[in-house]
This record gives structure tokens, C-alpha cells and sequence, in this order.
């Protein structure tokens, strides 16, 4: 990591005892040519690199260097190097938001080489979120981590010419890769009929489209007529006839279920047959408090109102992959992909927020011991045993901040703690759904490092995405989709994901844009489909 981050450095690494060095790097290099030494030519070969700063909208200046793969580059085992002012650290949402940009882009389970060094103004950075500083946060964490993804995708759209990202369609409808001829055409084509709709451009842009592709067909022009004889209303057009009747068979009904030597056929969802599940009624807390009232205004100002609308709109079509979180919706007649676990985080933090001081009670009895909690999740920390760290004094500090919160927490968030230091009861966020349990050790284990108790803001705030990220569906481990002592764990998920997730997902959540960037794929388009079925 720091042979690549200081290429002018020379770095020799051997075993003792060895002639052979495991690790050797000139001193007058290049990152480019410190990563060829390291990671081989296959990786090299595939480099791109590109450049992130603030904006105007910025409170503070920041600058990034990005050096990562095209997609013609993908292994299974990431690889994510981040330095933050120079110091080799981890975040795990910003890891997860720039390994989102292959999304789409790369075969399912594989991955690409990312290298980011951020530059930050110190007095911005928070290295005391973990027990061994390993991980980092900083603020407008979300807008500059927005900022390098979109940096990214730019440069990948420009140089990268293979097969599977040329043919990625984003959501706006248009492809990424549009040539510069095809924008003169639009342009001429604007000029010639001012006053034509923007559904006239697409059925003319549609039938140059089957003209390239050699064929003789044309469709049929849906404007309006100029002749003197009567409108005759056109036909609907084959790609358009939409059906979304939620009596249909869903993804799940399509594969037989075993259930010992006989094989059973599912017809129906779950849910009641042709209805839409509906969500719990959850209202708005009144508060008075300016930082929760800031909050909340913040996740109204950041609505993406495109995004709101299909995910208002969608029809569930079936979980594509339990462990890596993934599931398919229709919206009009597009296809997407979108990542159940990061729109979940999302909205659990805004009906945290929008419960505020009003969050239901999940009753544990019997009452579990915080102490005891935070020690098991301590316990399973690698790195602190790695390191030599006195756990029993982190387990101690953990337990004495949070206790020393314990009124607050029961009063606005239904976290409440007993003197004798049983946790009665966890917050509610949505009736009908119940977080995996196991991870509540984790949970609170956080609650020490990663909550700003230092600023009533923050504190909320921070706390808030710690609730939600206990609550995002499936458990810590993975590989559980495939074992079988897991089965009725998977469908209990599956269940929750589909029936009380996804209807709360259309009538509560308010996504921001960095949903649409990172974690909503577009994977089809009904008229794509109708000209590759033709040719066939």
C-alpha cells in the first residue's frame, strides 16, 4: 500500500534470513509503475486515472487521485487501497460507494482495482471511530465520496470499449456513449420541428436506431398529421403493451421448490393475490428541536425526484441474489437491479428520523447485559487482537459513554438501558419487521466509537445511520443463500424483503441521488428487448 502511495520511495520487503525480496519498488516510479511492480501488467494494462476536487458547493477544499481498472479488469478478491492524507486507512461506506460504480458494468461476483488518495483539511477528518484507528470518517463524507464516484463513471464511460459497459443503459434512458454524430442529428432534428414532442424525437430516434442496425422496418410516426384527412389513432406499438398485473407470477414462482422427494410449483406471492402489500402507517413525530428539524429538511432537500417516482411506481419482481443483496423491479417498461441492502440504510435512517422521540419498543426478554454484548463483539475483532489492544479497557470505555447516555437514548430513540445495565427494549422502527439480532452486540459496540456525542447534530444524526445499519436485512456472515440449516432464515428474509420492505420502500423513502449513482442499475428496456428478439 505505501510502495504504491510514494512511488519516488524506493520499498525493499524480505523475509529473514532470505536473498529473494517478496517486495521491491525503484525509487523514481510512478504509480502506474508501482502498481505494475506489485499487482502484475494484467492490472496495469487496464489502469485509468482520474481526478476529484470540491465544488462550489463545498464548505471546505478536499482533492482526490483515483487510479483504478477498466472493465475489461475483474477478479474475484477486491482490491481498495485508500490513503487519507497520506495515511493508509478504511471506510466502509466509501469502499462500498466506488466498488457500486462496477455495478452493471462487471460479471456478478467480481470486482476491479481501486486506488484513492484523498487529500482533507485534517481538522476534518475523524480517526477516533474504531478502537484501532484502522477506520476513518470525515465530513460531507457522502458528497465527496458522490463527487469521486461520478469522477469515475466519467472516465469509464470515455475510455472504456468493452462489450458489457458499452451496452449498460443508466437511468435516464439514454446511453452513456452516445456519439457525437447522433447529438448533431438530435440537434438538426430539433431545429427542423421546433415544435415537436419530445415523444416524436424518441419514435424518429427509434427508428434511425433499427436503420443502423440494417434493418428495412420502420415505426410508426405517433406525432401529429398534416394532411387533410381525419386522425386515425395509431396502434399501440408492441414494445409499449405493459403488463404489470400483480396476479402474474413473480421471479420466485418460476423455479420449483424441493421439499423432500416431491417438487412443488408456486403460483402466488405471499402477499394477497393481486394486491399490492401495503405498508404500515407511520406518522410524523412533532419536534421542536432546530437539529432535528435541520435533519429532516436535509432528506427532503436531497430527494432525487425521478428516482422517487419509479421506486413509488415499481412492481417487485423477484430477489436476484439474497447475499449480494440484490433485487429486480419493473418500473413502465424498464428493468431494474437495485441494492435492497443500501436503499434499506436509507430509509431506516429517515424513519428514524421522522419518528424521533415517537419510535416503537421492541421488548428483549429476557434482558440481555450490555456488558456482556459489547465484550462478545470486541471479542470478535480481529484487529484488536492483532494489535495487542487491552480489550477489556475498550469494553469498559464503550460501556461507560453509552450508559452515561442511557436517558437520552430511551427518551428519543426507545434504546433503553437499566442502572443495573440490561438492555430492555431496542427501537421499532417498522412495525412488522424485526432486525437480525445477532448483529445487536455489534450495534452497540459502535454506539462507543462511531456516535458524535460531542454535538447534539451530530449525535442524532450519527446515531441514526448506526440504527440504520443494524437494521439493513441479512446477517453479518456470508455464504448463508446456500446452506441449507439457513433455509427457513432465508425465507424469512426473503419474506420480510419482499412483503414489508418494498411497500415501505414505495411509500416512505425519499432517495437521494447517490442511490441513483451507486445502487440502481437499469439492466432493460422493453424496446431494446422487441429489436434483439427481431434479429433473432
Amino acid at each position: 500500500r505505501y510502495a504504491i502511495h510514494n512511488p519516488t520511495v524506493l520499498f525493499l520487503c524480505k523475509k529473514a534470513c532470505s536473498n529473494t525480496a517478496d517486495v521491491s519498488t525503484p525509487p523514481s516510479g510512478t504509480v502506474k509503475s508501482a502498481i505494475k511492480t506489485i499487482y502484475g501488467p494484467s492490472v496495469a494494462k487496464e489502469l485509468l486515472e482520474a481526478r476529484a476536487e470540491a465544488g462550489q458547493k463545498d464548505e471546505f477544499e478536499w482533492e482526490g487521485e483515483i487510479w483504478f481498472t477498466s472493465a475489461n479488469y475483474h477478479v474475484k478478491k477486491p482490491t481498495f487501497l485508500l490513503f487519507i492524507n497520506h495515511r493508509s486507512v478504511d471506510s466502509v461506506r466509501v469502499r462500498r460507494a466506488v466498488e457500486a460504480v462496477y455495478n452493471g458494468i462487471l460479471p456478478k461476483g467480481t470486482f476491479g482495482f481501486i486506488y484513492l488518495s484523498l487529500a482533507i483539511d485534517p481538522s476534518k477528518v475523524d480517526v477516533n471511530v474504531h478502537p484501532t484507528k484502522r477506520e476513518v470518517h470525515f465530513l460531507d463524507e457522502e458528497r465527496i465520496t458522490e463527487h469521486v464516484a461520478d469522477a469515475m463513471q466519467t472516465v469509464l464511460a470515455a475510455n472504456d470499449q468493452s462489450r458489457s459497459f458499452q451496452y449498460q443503459t443508466v437511468l435516464t434512458g439514454h446511453s452513456p456513449f452516445k456519439s457525437k454524430e447522433k447529438t448533431k442529428r438530435d440537434e438538426l432534428r430539433k431545429e427542423r420541428s421546433p415544435g415537436g414532442s419530445d415523444e416524436d424525437m424518441e419514435s424518429e430516434e427509434g427508428s434511425e436506431g433499427e436503420a443502423d442496425d440494417g434493418s428495412d422496418d420502420e415505426e410508426p410516426h405517433a406525432g401529429p398529421s398534416h394532411s387533410a384527412k381525419p386522425i386515425r389513432k395509431p396502434t399501440q406499438l408492441s414494445y409499449k403493451k405493459v403488463r404489470n398485473d400483480l396476479k402474474t407470477r413473480t421471479l420466485d414462482s418460476m423455479f420449483p421448490v424441493m421439499q423432500g422427494t416431491s417438487q412443488v410449483q408456486a403460483t402466488q406471492p405471499l402477499g394477497e393475490p393481486g394486491k399490492k402489500d401495503k405498508a404500515p402507517t407511520i406518522t410524523e413525530s412533532q419536534c421542536f428541536l432546530t437539529s432535528v428539524q435541520e435533519l429532516r429538511a436535509a432528506v427532503k432537500k436531497g430527494k432525487h425526484s425521478h428516482l422517487a417516482e419509479i421506486i413509488a411506481e415499481h412492481t417487485f419482481v423477484g430477489i436476484a441474489s439474497l447475499g449480494l443483496c440484490l433485487t429486480l423491479v419493473q418500473s413502465s417498461t424498464k428493468l431494474f437491479l437495485m441494492n435492497h441492502a443500501a436503499l434499506s440504510e436509507e430509509l431506516f435512517y429517515q424513519l428514524g428520523l421522522m419518528q424521533f422521540g415517537n419510535i416503537g419498543k421492541l421488548t428483549l426478554e429476557p434482558a440481555p447485559s450490555l456488558e456482556e454484548l459489547v465484550r462478545l463483539a470486541v471479542g470478535a475483532e480481529k484487529a484488536i487482537k492483532e494489535q495487542g489492544l487491552n480489550a477489556e479497557k475498550i469494553v469498559k470505555n464503550i460501556i461507560k459513554t453509552v450508559m452515561a447516555q442511557r436517558e437520552m437514548l430511551a427518551e428519543y430513540f426507545s434504546l433503553e438501558i437499566t442502572s443495573s445495565g440490561q438492555v430492555a427494549t431496542i427501537p421499532l422502527l417498522l412495525p412488522g419487521y424485526t432486525p437480525y439480532l445477532d448483529r445487536l452486540p455489534l450495534f452497540l459496540m459502535r454506539l462507543g466509537p462511531q456516535v458524535d456525542w460531542t454535538s447534539e447534530a451530530e449525535c442524532f444524526r450519527t446515531f441514526l445511520h448506526e440504527l440504520a445499519y443494524f437494521y439493513v436485512p441479512g446477517p453479518i456472515t456470508q455464504g448463508k443463500e446456500d446452506d441449507p440449516a439457513d433455509v427457513d432464515t432465508k425465507k424469512s428474509e426473503e419474506w420480510q424483503i419482499e412483503h414489508v420492505l418494498f411497500p415501505a420502500f414505495r411509500k416512505y423513502l425519499e432517495p437521494p441521488r447517490g442511490l441513483l449513482e451507486r445502487d440502481v442499475v437499469q439492466v432493460a428496456e422493453l424496446r431494446d428487448l422487441y429489436r434483439v428478439f427481431e434479429r433473432c
